[in-house]
């Protein structure tokens, strides 16, 4: 599901974890890691996994 992050360090480390898999599109270091910085302060949202447990008991 998307989710708004509120934490800047938070959003700071996906949007390096995003960029970093993208080389060709953010080629230049000083402007990713520039990038990189602003995201903190932005609005931001981001895909997180849903995971649901269930309990199962074994009779």
């Amino acid at each position: 599901m998307v989710v708004q992050i509120f934490d800047g360090g938070e959003k700071s480390r996906i949007a390096e974890a995003v960029l970093e898999k993208l080389p060709d599109w953010f080629g230049l270091a000083e402007s990713t890691r520039q990038y990189i910085s602003e995201s903190a302060g932005m609005p931001f949202w981001a895909w997180r996994e849903c995971v649901k447990k269930t309990r199962r008991k074994s009779l």
